[in-house]
């Protein structure tokens, strides 16, 4: 259509706004939530770099997790991987007003966020990547290592 067509012409355009993107059923499922979270993934006009987005009503999920509970979990459940960083609290805070999607441009790694607003129960969880590294070849040879019983890191650091 015309708008897609004009979108390339633009410096950042949303999609997915039907909120039925290809990656909700899988995000739900893995996520174990009832109900599909939001997600309304974004392009800028940049060669690579991504920040991917899921809002969540912390007081909709079972026994009403704080931002911190959540940010623990996921710290524990990240921890040991080579290519994967959940931000603190402190690193959090210092990006709260501005996260640039090229800064981990021409590497494997995924740094995760938890913004929160704990007075009204939101949280954005965002992930920070480059789509052509970590979200494409980086993936591919990461996963063909441990496919080969290879330490996961080779080739990639």
């Amino acid at each position: 259509n015309a708008d897609a067509a004009n979108a390339i012409d633009s410096a950042w355009f949303g999609y997915g706004l039907a909120l039925a993107h290809k990656h909700v059923p899988e995000m739900q499922q893995y996520s174990g939530l009832e109900h599909p979270p939001l997600f309304s993934p974004s392009v800028g006009r940049f060669r690579q770099g991504m920040v991917v987005q899921v809002p969540l009503q912390l007081w909709s999920l079972p026994s009403s997790p704080s931002a911190d509970e959540i940010r623990e979990v996921l710290q524990a459940w990240y921890r040991g991987c080579a290519f994967v960083s959940v931000a603190d609290e402190t690193e959090t805070a210092d990006r709260v007003a501005l996260l640039d999607a090229e800064e981990l441009n021409d590497t494997n790694r995924l740094r995760l966020f938890v913004f929160a607003n704990e007075e009204t129960k939101q949280v954005i969880l965002t992930a920070q990547l480059d789509n052509l590294g970590k979200g494409a070849s980086g993936q591919a040879v990461q996963s063909l290592n441990l496919m080969l019983g290879l330490d996961e890191t080779a080739g990639l650091d």
